[in-house]
């Protein structure tokens, strides 16, 4: 993960297939727009004012595994 000049957080190329930290997922959903809306248990729930559904993000977890990242952004209408 890295964040560009304008302050953005963005996900390398090289970093597909490692962990993420939960945090950092969050700051990136927030950038698109989506916005907490409750949190149940360890899983904090994101929705966005126009697009449909919502995103679970395992939180406070150091490291997101590979598959439920994808499943994140997909979710989430984010393209890597």
């Amino acid at each position: 993960m890295g964040i560009n000049s304008e302050g953005v957080y963005y996900v390398y190329a090289q970093d597909e297939g490692k962990d993420v930290k939960s945090a950092d997922v969050i700051v990136i959903l927030r950038q698109y727009g989506w916005v907490q809306v409750r949190i149940r248990g360890s899983h904090h729930q994101f929705h966005h004012p126009v697009l449909p559904g919502l995103v679970t993000v395992p939180h406070p977890r150091k490291d997101i595994k590979p598959g439920t990242l994808t499943q994140i952004w997909r979710q989430a209408g984010i393209k890597k």
